[in-house]
C-alpha cells in the first residue's frame, strides 16, 4: 500500500499513498529561517512524482509532541527549485532550451522545521527531530486511508437510518398515543 522513497538521490513520494518513515531534520531555533544559512540538516527535499491534474493532494508531518515544532512545507515547480540551487551554488546553470518541456507532474517539497518551545533540557532546540511525512491523493476531500472509514460510517448510518430510526419512530409515537388516552380519561 505505501510506497517508500528510492534510497539513491532524492527521496520520491508518489500517489495515491506515500510515507516516508523516521526523517531527521534540526529544527531552526526560531521563526527568522530566511537569515540561516542552509544547511543539510536544516531542510529536507522531497521529488512529489506522477502528481495529475485536476486531483488534489496532501501533504503533512507527524512527530513526537514531546519535540514542540513548527513545519514549514513549500511545494516548488522543477524551475523553482533549480533557481535556488543556482543561487546556493549547489546546481550548476543549466543550458537554457527553448523547446525543453517542464514535467507538469512532479514538483518539490521542502520541509523545514522550526522550534517552538521552551525547554529546561538544555540544547534541546538544536537537537534533530524524527518524523514522518506522508503524501496522499485526496478524493472528495478525504484522505486515501480514510476511504474506508467513511465506507463503514455510511453502512451504519444507513443501516440505523433504515433500521434502529423506525423503531424508535414507533416507541415514540406509542408513547404519544398512551399519553392522548391517559389524559382523556383524566
Amino acid at each position: 500500500m505505501g510506497q517508500k522513497a528510492r534510497s539513491s538521490g532524492k527521496k520520491t513520494l508518489r500517489p495515491p499513498y506515500a510515507i516516508q518513515r523516521y526523517e531527521i531534520i534540526v529544527p531552526f531555533p526560531d521563526a527568522a529561517i530566511s537569515s540561516f544559512s542552509q544547511s543539510e540538516d536544516k531542510e529536507r527535499w522531497y521529488i512529489l512524482d506522477e502528481l495529475e491534474q485536476g486531483h488534489t493532494y496532501e501533504a503533512r508531518v507527524s512527530y513526537a509532541a514531546s519535540s514542540p515544532t513548527e513545519f514549514v512545507m513549500e511545494i516548488l515547480g522543477m524551475e523553482e527549485t533549480a533557481t535556488i540551487l543556482k543561487e546556493r551554488g549547489v546546481l550548476e546553470e543549466l543550458a537554457d532550451h527553448k523547446d525543453a518541456k517542464v514535467n507538469t507532474t512532479r514538483r518539490v517539497l521542502r520541509v523545514r522545521a522550526i522550534y517552538a518551545g521552551v525547554s529546561i533540557v538544555p540544547g534541546r532546540e538544536s537537537q534533530a527531530i524524527k518524523y514522518n511525512i506522508v503524501l496522499e491523493t485526496l478524493t472528495y476531500g478525504i484522505p486515501y486511508v480514510a476511504i474506508k472509514l467513511v465506507i463503514v460510517l455510511i453502512a451504519i448510518i444507513g443501516v440505523s437510518l433504515f433500521l434502529i430510526v423506525p423503531s424508535v419512530w414507533k416507541t415514540l409515537q406509542t408513547i404519544r398515543e398512551l399519553e392522548e388516552v391517559n389524559q382523556k380519561l383524566e
